[in-house]
């Protein structure tokens, strides 16, 4: 599910994708160019009976797993994004970690001591 407000577009992808690009082994999310999408990420205008047609201005990408949305957010900046003709396909390419909402973090087992010291002997 993908959604597209004030220049941020905010995606749910799978666990394996998520966590490629944690790790930084995945640097672009890919769309297919479908109408839907191509409706969603393009402005479309008749000028002079031509339609012209161009990318919207996405400045950051917000993504979390598909199966807890509202878990874990992570936000992106958005360097570009573009039409790739030959795979057909949109191509997002991320920039820097802006921030992190909802993360669950890891919880450290507290250290527990072996000896009691008996500092007055």
């Amino acid at each position: 599910m993908i959604h597209i407000k004030d220049k941020n577009i905010r995606m749910q992808v799978s666990k394996v994708i998520l966590d490629e690009v944690l790790e930084f082994k995945r640097f672009h999310l890919e769309l297919p160019t479908s109408k839907h999408w191509i409706k969603e990420l393009m402005d479309i205008k008749l000028i002079d009976d031509k339609l012209i047609k161009s990318l919207k201005d996405i400045t950051t990408i917000s993504i979390s797993n598909g199966m807890h949305p509202q878990l874990n957010v992570y936000t992106y900046d958005c360097i570009r994004y573009f039409i790739n003709e030959t795979q057909d396909k949109f191509i997002f390419q991320l920039g820097d970690k802006i921030k992190e909402t909802n993360t669950v973090m890891k919880q450290q087992k507290p250290i527990k001591a072996t000896k009691q010291l008996n500092l007055f002997d």
